[in-house]
């Protein structure tokens, strides 16, 4: 994670009242738990041709029900459509 990347984060935490521990001293703790899992999490990504996301969202965030539109809308017309013979 880059030093922007991880102000941003800590920044966001920061303002959301949650209690954390100094910049640098959250930034080694982060880094060792990243090194924990990330090696493997991006090979899975790579396998499943998969991105990995940001760890701060982009932009505004959408309301479950706006995520899942889509498919909603295949269900209701399959339900809409009776049961099988």
């Amino acid at each position: 994670m880059e030093s922007a990347q991880f102000e941003e984060l800590y920044d966001l935490l920061d303002r959301s009242g949650l209690a954390i521990a100094d910049a640098p001293t959250a930034r080694a703790h982060l880094d060792e738990l990243r090194g924990m899992y990330e090696p493997q999490v991006a090979a899975l990504s790579s396998v499943l041709a998969l991105s990995l996301p940001h760890w701060t969202g982009s932009g505004k965030p959408l309301a479950n029900w706006h995520a899942d539109v889509p498919e909603r809308g295949r269900a209701g017309r399959a339900l809409s459509r009776g049961p099988l013979p």
